[in-house]
Protein backbone atom coordinates (compact mmCIF):
# COMPACT_ATOMS: atom_id res chain seq x y z
CA UNK A 1 0.00 0.00 0.00
CA UNK A 2 1.23 3.59 -0.45
CA UNK A 3 2.62 5.19 2.18
CA UNK A 4 0.94 8.98 3.27
CA UNK A 5 2.77 10.98 6.11
CA UNK A 6 2.43 14.81 7.37
CA UNK A 7 5.41 15.52 4.68
CA UNK A 8 4.42 13.07 1.85
CA UNK A 9 0.85 12.88 0.69
CA UNK A 10 0.25 9.69 -1.94
CA UNK A 11 -0.73 10.18 -5.24
CA UNK A 12 -2.59 7.29 -7.36
CA UNK A 13 -0.65 7.85 -11.41
CA UNK A 14 -4.00 5.26 -12.86
CA UNK A 15 -4.82 3.10 -15.94
CA UNK A 16 -6.84 0.67 -17.25
CA UNK A 17 -6.93 -2.04 -20.12
CA UNK A 18 -10.10 -3.04 -21.57
CA UNK A 19 -9.60 -6.66 -21.93
CA UNK A 20 -12.43 -7.36 -24.04
CA UNK A 21 -10.60 -5.81 -27.34
CA UNK A 22 -7.74 -8.91 -26.64
CA UNK A 23 -10.34 -12.21 -27.54
CA UNK A 24 -10.90 -13.44 -30.73
CA UNK A 25 -14.62 -14.16 -30.42
CA UNK A 26 -14.62 -17.11 -33.06
CA UNK A 27 -11.87 -19.33 -31.73
CA UNK A 28 -12.12 -18.15 -27.80
CA UNK A 29 -8.75 -17.12 -27.58
CA UNK A 30 -7.27 -13.73 -25.12
CA UNK A 31 -4.21 -12.65 -26.50
CA UNK A 32 -2.19 -12.67 -23.46
CA UNK A 33 1.17 -11.61 -25.44
CA UNK A 34 -0.59 -8.15 -27.20
CA UNK A 35 -2.03 -7.48 -22.79
CA UNK A 36 1.77 -7.57 -21.70
CA UNK A 37 2.71 -5.48 -24.80
CA UNK A 38 -0.27 -2.62 -23.96
CA UNK A 39 0.98 -2.86 -20.03
CA UNK A 40 4.60 -2.59 -20.72
CA UNK A 41 3.15 0.90 -22.96
CA UNK A 42 1.30 2.00 -20.20
CA UNK A 43 3.90 1.58 -17.67
CA UNK A 44 5.84 3.82 -19.54
CA UNK A 45 3.55 6.62 -20.43
CA UNK A 46 2.53 6.63 -16.46
CA UNK A 47 6.17 7.35 -15.47
CA UNK A 48 6.35 10.10 -17.91
CA UNK A 49 3.17 11.32 -16.59
CA UNK A 50 4.92 11.64 -13.28
CA UNK A 51 7.22 13.64 -14.82
CA UNK A 52 5.19 15.64 -16.84
CA UNK A 53 2.24 16.15 -14.13
CA UNK A 54 0.85 20.09 -12.62
CA UNK A 55 0.67 18.99 -8.67
CA UNK A 56 -1.27 21.43 -6.11
CA UNK A 57 0.50 20.84 -3.48
CA UNK A 58 4.67 20.39 -2.94
CA UNK A 59 3.51 16.96 -0.36
CA UNK A 60 2.02 15.36 -3.03
CA UNK A 61 4.90 16.38 -5.63
CA UNK A 62 7.40 15.28 -3.00
CA UNK A 63 5.69 11.50 -2.59
CA UNK A 64 4.69 10.90 -6.27
CA UNK A 65 8.55 11.73 -7.34
CA UNK A 66 10.46 10.08 -4.51
CA UNK A 67 8.21 7.05 -5.27
CA UNK A 68 7.24 7.09 -8.71
CA UNK A 69 3.72 4.77 -8.07
CA UNK A 70 1.38 3.67 -10.67
CA UNK A 71 -1.47 2.05 -10.65
CA UNK A 72 -2.35 -0.35 -13.53
CA UNK A 73 -6.47 -2.10 -13.18
CA UNK A 74 -8.65 -2.97 -15.75
CA UNK A 75 -12.25 -2.44 -17.12
CA UNK A 76 -14.31 -4.94 -18.69
CA UNK A 77 -14.22 -8.52 -16.57
CA UNK A 78 -18.33 -9.19 -16.83
CA UNK A 79 -17.65 -8.16 -20.93
CA UNK A 80 -14.62 -10.23 -21.05
CA UNK A 81 -16.20 -13.16 -19.83
CA UNK A 82 -19.86 -12.90 -21.51
CA UNK A 83 -18.16 -12.70 -24.63
CA UNK A 84 -16.09 -16.14 -23.96
CA UNK A 85 -19.33 -17.09 -22.00
CA UNK A 86 -18.06 -18.11 -18.80
CA UNK A 87 -20.55 -17.55 -15.78
CA UNK A 88 -18.48 -14.74 -14.00
CA UNK A 89 -18.24 -17.13 -10.92
CA UNK A 90 -17.21 -20.28 -12.83
CA UNK A 91 -13.48 -21.96 -11.98
CA UNK A 92 -12.87 -21.02 -16.12
CA UNK A 93 -13.31 -17.19 -15.26
CA UNK A 94 -11.71 -17.02 -11.98
CA UNK A 95 -9.12 -19.17 -14.15
CA UNK A 96 -8.91 -16.22 -16.68
CA UNK A 97 -8.91 -13.61 -13.58
CA UNK A 98 -6.09 -15.20 -12.62
CA UNK A 99 -3.69 -14.76 -15.76
CA UNK A 100 -4.85 -11.96 -16.75
CA UNK A 101 -3.49 -10.29 -13.29
CA UNK A 102 -0.27 -12.40 -13.37
CA UNK A 103 0.32 -11.01 -17.10
CA UNK A 104 0.44 -7.53 -16.44
CA UNK A 105 2.21 -7.76 -13.24
CA UNK A 106 5.04 -9.47 -15.30
CA UNK A 107 4.83 -7.28 -18.24
CA UNK A 108 4.72 -4.27 -15.07
CA UNK A 109 7.63 -5.66 -13.64
CA UNK A 110 9.75 -6.00 -17.12
CA UNK A 111 9.22 -2.78 -17.94
CA UNK A 112 10.41 -0.96 -14.06
CA UNK A 113 13.42 -3.08 -14.74
CA UNK A 114 14.21 -1.57 -18.32
CA UNK A 115 13.12 2.33 -16.93
CA UNK A 116 15.54 1.48 -13.79
CA UNK A 117 18.19 0.62 -16.52
CA UNK A 118 17.60 3.81 -18.42
CA UNK A 119 16.52 6.25 -15.88
CA UNK A 120 17.84 4.75 -12.71
CA UNK A 121 15.54 3.41 -9.61
CA UNK A 122 12.90 5.37 -7.83
CA UNK A 123 14.78 7.62 -5.17
CA UNK A 124 13.19 5.27 -1.92
CA UNK A 125 14.35 1.66 -3.51
CA UNK A 126 17.30 1.38 -1.29
CA UNK A 127 15.91 -0.30 2.09
CA UNK A 128 12.34 -1.49 0.18
CA UNK A 129 11.49 -4.96 -0.50
CA UNK A 130 12.08 -4.60 -4.08
CA UNK A 131 15.77 -4.17 -3.37
CA UNK A 132 15.71 -7.59 -1.32
CA UNK A 133 14.52 -9.29 -4.78
CA UNK A 134 10.71 -9.96 -3.51
CA UNK A 135 8.25 -9.29 -5.82
CA UNK A 136 4.39 -9.48 -4.53
CA UNK A 137 3.66 -13.14 -5.12
CA UNK A 138 7.18 -13.96 -2.66
CA UNK A 139 5.43 -12.09 -0.21
CA UNK A 140 2.10 -13.78 -0.58
CA UNK A 141 4.20 -17.08 -0.07
CA UNK A 142 6.21 -16.38 2.81
CA UNK A 143 2.90 -15.01 4.73
CA UNK A 144 0.81 -18.54 3.44
CA UNK A 145 3.82 -20.72 3.55
CA UNK A 146 2.75 -22.17 0.56
CA UNK A 147 4.11 -21.82 -3.38
CA UNK A 148 1.96 -19.61 -5.27
CA UNK A 149 1.86 -21.02 -9.00
CA UNK A 150 2.74 -19.19 -11.93
CA UNK A 151 2.85 -19.82 -15.91
CA UNK A 152 5.79 -16.87 -16.42
CA UNK A 153 9.12 -17.60 -15.84
CA UNK A 154 9.82 -15.21 -13.00
CA UNK A 155 13.13 -16.30 -11.82
CA UNK A 156 14.34 -15.63 -15.19
CA UNK A 157 12.87 -12.03 -15.09
CA UNK A 158 14.74 -11.37 -11.81
CA UNK A 159 17.84 -13.47 -12.68
CA UNK A 160 18.57 -11.43 -16.08
CA UNK A 161 16.77 -7.75 -15.35
CA UNK A 162 15.26 -7.44 -11.62
CA UNK A 163 18.48 -7.88 -10.15
CA UNK A 164 20.65 -6.59 -12.62
CA UNK A 165 18.97 -3.13 -12.88
CA UNK A 166 16.71 -3.36 -9.61
CA UNK A 167 13.08 -1.21 -10.27
CA UNK A 168 12.47 2.47 -11.33
CA UNK A 169 8.82 2.09 -10.16
CA UNK A 170 7.90 1.09 -6.68
CA UNK A 171 3.83 -0.06 -6.92
CA UNK A 172 1.99 -1.26 -10.04
CA UNK A 173 -0.81 -3.05 -9.79
CA UNK A 174 -4.51 -1.38 -8.14
CA UNK A 175 -8.12 -2.23 -9.13
CA UNK A 176 -9.99 0.76 -9.89
CA UNK A 177 -13.67 2.00 -10.49
CA UNK A 178 -13.23 3.11 -14.05
CA UNK A 179 -16.35 4.51 -13.90
CA UNK A 180 -15.63 7.16 -16.55
CA UNK A 181 -13.33 5.61 -19.11
CA UNK A 182 -15.64 2.40 -18.72
CA UNK A 183 -18.59 4.88 -20.04
CA UNK A 184 -16.93 6.73 -22.61
CA UNK A 185 -15.51 3.18 -24.36
CA UNK A 186 -18.99 1.43 -23.94
CA UNK A 187 -17.74 -1.41 -21.30
CA UNK A 188 -19.04 -2.68 -17.72
CA UNK A 189 -16.65 -1.10 -14.91
CA UNK A 190 -13.71 -2.36 -13.62
CA UNK A 191 -13.09 -6.10 -11.94
CA UNK A 192 -17.17 -6.35 -11.62
CA UNK A 193 -19.91 -8.60 -12.37
CA UNK A 194 -23.05 -6.79 -14.04
CA UNK A 195 -25.16 -4.78 -12.22
CA UNK A 196 -28.32 -5.14 -14.68
CA UNK A 197 -29.00 -6.74 -17.62
CA UNK A 198 -30.89 -3.43 -18.89
CA UNK A 199 -30.15 0.04 -18.45
CA UNK A 200 -32.44 2.93 -19.55
CA UNK A 201 -32.17 5.55 -22.39
CA UNK A 202 -32.85 8.83 -22.60
CA UNK A 203 -34.09 10.66 -26.03
CA UNK A 204 -35.59 14.20 -26.35
CA UNK A 205 -39.04 12.88 -26.43
CA UNK A 206 -39.33 9.95 -23.69
CA UNK A 207 -36.80 7.16 -21.65
CA UNK A 208 -36.90 3.77 -23.05
CA UNK A 209 -35.36 0.51 -21.20
CA UNK A 210 -32.65 -1.64 -23.54
CA UNK A 211 -31.05 -4.95 -22.67
CA UNK A 212 -27.40 -4.95 -22.64
CA UNK A 213 -25.50 -5.40 -25.86
CA UNK A 214 -24.24 -8.80 -24.77
CA UNK A 215 -27.24 -10.01 -23.86
CA UNK A 216 -29.18 -8.14 -26.82
CA UNK A 217 -26.73 -9.76 -29.34
CA UNK A 218 -27.03 -13.52 -27.69
CA UNK A 219 -30.69 -13.74 -27.30
CA UNK A 220 -31.25 -11.98 -31.13
CA UNK A 221 -29.02 -15.24 -32.28
CA UNK A 222 -30.94 -17.42 -30.68
CA UNK A 223 -34.65 -15.63 -31.83
CA UNK A 224 -35.73 -14.76 -28.44
CA UNK A 225 -34.98 -10.95 -28.51
CA UNK A 226 -37.97 -8.55 -28.62
CA UNK A 227 -38.27 -5.18 -29.19
CA UNK A 228 -39.93 -5.20 -25.56
CA UNK A 229 -37.13 -7.20 -24.12
CA UNK A 230 -35.81 -4.10 -22.24
CA UNK A 231 -39.01 -2.96 -20.96
CA UNK A 232 -39.80 -6.87 -19.86
CA UNK A 233 -36.59 -6.58 -17.63
CA UNK A 234 -37.25 -3.83 -16.18
CA UNK A 235 -40.29 -5.42 -14.41
CA UNK A 236 -37.81 -8.35 -13.57
CA UNK A 237 -35.66 -5.98 -11.77
CA UNK A 238 -32.81 -6.64 -14.57
CA UNK A 239 -33.06 -10.44 -14.18
CA UNK A 240 -33.19 -13.00 -17.15
CA UNK A 241 -33.31 -16.45 -14.35
CA UNK A 242 -37.50 -16.75 -14.41
CA UNK A 243 -37.60 -16.33 -18.99
CA UNK A 244 -38.62 -18.77 -20.12
CA UNK A 245 -37.13 -20.08 -23.11
CA UNK A 246 -33.60 -18.95 -22.50
CA UNK A 247 -31.10 -21.48 -21.98
CA UNK A 248 -29.10 -22.37 -18.90
CA UNK A 249 -25.64 -21.18 -20.13
CA UNK A 250 -27.00 -18.09 -20.88
CA UNK A 251 -28.46 -17.60 -17.24
CA UNK A 252 -25.22 -18.20 -15.94
CA UNK A 253 -23.19 -16.03 -18.22
CA UNK A 254 -25.99 -13.51 -17.21
CA UNK A 255 -26.83 -13.23 -13.64
CA UNK A 256 -26.36 -9.96 -11.90
CA UNK A 257 -24.68 -9.37 -9.69
CA UNK A 258 -27.36 -9.36 -6.97
CA UNK A 259 -27.65 -13.20 -7.96
CA UNK A 260 -24.19 -13.99 -7.78
CA UNK A 261 -22.71 -16.38 -4.57
CA UNK A 262 -20.51 -12.95 -2.60
CA UNK A 263 -18.48 -15.89 -1.19
CA UNK A 264 -17.75 -16.43 -4.75
CA UNK A 265 -16.65 -13.25 -5.49
CA UNK A 266 -14.06 -13.33 -2.21
CA UNK A 267 -12.46 -15.95 -3.54
CA UNK A 268 -11.55 -14.73 -6.99
CA UNK A 269 -10.31 -11.56 -5.12
CA UNK A 270 -8.31 -13.70 -3.01
CA UNK A 271 -6.91 -15.68 -6.29
CA UNK A 272 -5.54 -12.58 -8.29
CA UNK A 273 -3.74 -11.21 -4.59
CA UNK A 274 -0.75 -12.32 -5.47
CA UNK A 275 0.12 -10.46 -8.22
CA UNK A 276 -1.78 -6.91 -7.15
CA UNK A 277 1.16 -5.11 -4.89
CA UNK A 278 -1.26 -1.88 -4.07
CA UNK A 279 -5.18 -2.58 -3.65
CA UNK A 280 -8.71 -3.65 -5.12
CA UNK A 281 -11.77 -2.43 -5.71
CA UNK A 282 -14.23 -4.78 -3.52
CA UNK A 283 -17.68 -4.29 -3.53
CA UNK A 284 -19.95 -6.43 -1.41
CA UNK A 285 -23.56 -6.47 -2.85
CA UNK A 286 -26.75 -7.61 -0.99
CA UNK A 287 -30.28 -8.33 -2.44
CA UNK A 288 -32.74 -7.85 1.01
CA UNK A 289 -35.71 -9.76 -0.68
CA UNK A 290 -33.15 -12.96 -0.58
CA UNK A 291 -31.76 -12.34 2.66
CA UNK A 292 -33.33 -11.69 5.57
CA UNK A 293 -30.62 -10.60 8.34
CA UNK A 294 -28.68 -8.37 5.98
CA UNK A 295 -26.54 -8.01 9.27
CA UNK A 296 -25.29 -11.94 9.42
CA UNK A 297 -24.44 -11.50 5.36
CA UNK A 298 -22.51 -8.88 6.04
CA UNK A 299 -20.78 -10.35 9.54
CA UNK A 300 -20.40 -13.60 7.78
CA UNK A 301 -18.16 -11.88 4.75
CA UNK A 302 -16.15 -10.49 6.93
CA UNK A 303 -15.27 -13.88 8.58
CA UNK A 304 -14.81 -15.09 5.08
CA UNK A 305 -12.12 -12.51 4.10
CA UNK A 306 -10.62 -13.00 7.53
CA UNK A 307 -7.17 -14.36 6.72
CA UNK A 308 -7.32 -13.82 3.39
CA UNK A 309 -4.41 -11.25 2.96
CA UNK A 310 -6.85 -8.64 1.58
CA UNK A 311 -5.21 -5.28 1.96
CA UNK A 312 -9.41 -3.59 1.63
CA UNK A 313 -11.44 -6.49 2.69
CA UNK A 314 -14.27 -4.03 1.32
CA UNK A 315 -14.92 -0.85 -0.63
CA UNK A 316 -18.72 -0.18 -0.66
CA UNK A 317 -21.56 -2.35 0.53
CA UNK A 318 -24.48 -1.98 -1.64
CA UNK A 319 -27.81 -3.42 -0.50
CA UNK A 320 -30.99 -3.76 -2.58
CA UNK A 321 -34.29 -3.28 -0.84
CA UNK A 322 -36.84 -6.07 -0.97
CA UNK A 323 -39.39 -4.77 -3.52
CA UNK A 324 -38.95 -1.89 -6.19
CA UNK A 325 -40.09 1.53 -5.16
CA UNK A 326 -43.38 2.52 -6.51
Amino acid sequence: MEYSSPDETAVHNLASAAVNTLIDEEDGTFDFEELRRITKLVTRNLDNVIDANYYPTERARRSNLKHRPIGIGVQSMADTFAMLRYAFDSAEARELDVKIFENIYYAADEASCELAKERGVYPSYEGSLGSQGKLQFDMRREEEGRKIETTLDRDKLKKEKMSKYSNHISYLLVLIPTRSTAQILGNNESNKPFTNNTYTRKVISRFFNVATRHLYKRLTKQGICSSGMGNFLATTRGSIQDIKGIDANTKLVFKTVWEICQMSLVEMVTARTPFVNQSQLFNVYIDASTHSNVYAKVNALHHRTSGKGLKTRLYYLRIRPGCNPV
